[in-house]
């Protein structure tokens, strides 16, 4: 067991790095969405024309993923309320504790980059969905920013729920790292 909790916790040592990987290719696929976006509009749309929905969506959601953290903290508050707290992981430090502990909480640090990623493909989502005309684009892309939101925010949501069945908030003794 103590092999197993050693690998967790290096692989959540590399997250800081990870998740800043995460922010800086959002960033650039946000900017060419919104360079595109316009290109399109340009050689695409006809004079007096209002711009194509196609257009709207690329510079919308283009711009929610060159800001990939502040459009998760507006759903999550909007979802979590004011509690919410997107965890951005500048540096992992496990707790000092037992192992189990430690470990659970390397897995919520995994969960948590795996929430930045779940976001971006749900605003990518919404971001193409017009584009090609796809049944469902906005209920899928919506799944993905929720779950996104939910899993950076996962010691928040183990609370709520906690709370909503009437026991004791746990999220912040054992998931909060």
């Amino acid at each position: 067991m103590e092999d197993v909790v050693t690998y967790i916790i290096n692989v959540a040592n590399n997250l800081p790095g990870i998740q800043n990987a995460i922010f800086l290719v959002a960033g650039f696929i946000g900017i060419a969405a919104v360079f595109g976006s316009l290109v399109n509009q340009v050689t695409n749309g006809r004079r007096g024309q209002p711009p194509l929905p196609s257009t709207i969506a690329g510079l919308i959601f283009g711009s929610l993923l060159l800001s990939l953290p502040t459009a998760v903290d507006i759903v999550s508050v909007s979802f979590l309320g004011s509690a919410s707290d997107p965890k951005i992981i500048d540096s992992y430090v496990p707790v000092t504790g037992d192992n189990t502990r430690v470990a659970i909480q390397a897995l919520v640090a995994i969960i948590n980059v795996f929430g930045w990623i779940a976001a971006a493909r749900g605003i990518w989502r919404w971001r193409v969905g017009p584009k090609y005309d796809q049944p469902g684009w906005f209920g899928s892309g919506l799944t993905f920013v929720l779950a996104g939101s939910i899993a950076t925010n996962f010691y928040v949501f183990a609370d709520v729920l906690a709370v909503s069945i009437g026991a004791i908030p746990v999220g912040t003794n054992y998931f909060k790292f």
